[in-house]
C-alpha cells in the first residue's frame, strides 16, 4: 500500500534526476556554442581571396591585394551585399584567368553592379570616392549560383578589379 510519504520521496528523486540531467546538458550545450562561434570568427578571418575561391572557385593571384571593401548588413552565415576593391599588378595573368567579356559601364545599371551599390547605400554606408568604380572600359566576369551572384570588372589601365558580390 502506497502512503503520501512513498509518493512525495518519488517525487522528489524525480525532480532530483530531472535537475542532474538539465544539468548535463548545459556545458553540452557552451561546447556546442563555443564551437559554433570558433566556426564563424574562422570563417571571417580568411583573407578575401581564400573567401571568393571557396564561394565560387575564382583563385584570385598573389599579385591582387585587397585595397577597398565596404560590406552591406551580413548575417554569420556571411550573406549580404560585398564590394572589394583589388590592386592587381599582373596584367597578363589577369587577361587568362577567367573567360572575359568587354563591357562598357556607362551606367552602373548595365554593369549588373546596381544591386550592391544599392544594397551598401540602403545599410547606410557610403563607399569612398576613390574607391567607387569610374565608368569606361572594362573586362567583365559574372556568375551565379542560386540566387547568389559575383560580377568582376577588371581595368587594365588602372590595374584594379571591382568585385561586387551578392550572397543570398
Amino acid at each position: 500500500m502506497r502512503t503520501q510519504s512513498n509518493d512525495d520521496t518519488n517525487k522528489g528523486e524525480a525532480m532530483h534526476i530531472t535537475i542532474k540531467r538539465a544539468l548535463c546538458l548545459i556545458p553540452i550545450l557552451l561546447i556546442a556554442a563555443l564551437f559554433i562561434t570558433y566556426a564563424a570568427i574562422r570563417h571571417n578571418a580568411r583573407s578575401p581571396q581564400e573567401l571568393i575561391k571557396s564561394k565560387w572557385g575564382i583563385e584570385l593571384p598573389k599579385s591582387c591585394v585587397q585595397v577597398y571593401s565596404a560590406i552591406g548588413d551580413i548575417g554569420i552565415d556571411g550573406r549580404g551585399p560585398k564590394y572589394r576593391v583589388f590592386e592587381c599588378g599582373d596584367s597578363e595573368y589577369m587577361k587568362k584567368l577567367l573567360q572575359w567579356r568587354s563591357i562598357s559601364v556607362k551606367t552602373y545599371d548595365n554593369a549588373n553592379v546596381y544591386p550592391v551599390l544599392h544594397g551598401l547605400e540602403t545599410d547606410e554606408r557610403e563607399i569612398d570616392g576613390e574607391y567607387l568604380i569610374p565608368l569606361g572600359e572594362y573586362m567583365c566576369f559574372r556568375q551565379t549560383k542560386s540566387e547568389s551572384s559575383i560580377v568582376l570588372l577588371y581595368s587594365e589601365e588602372q590595374g584594379r578589379l571591382y568585385v561586387f558580390e551578392t550572397v543570398i
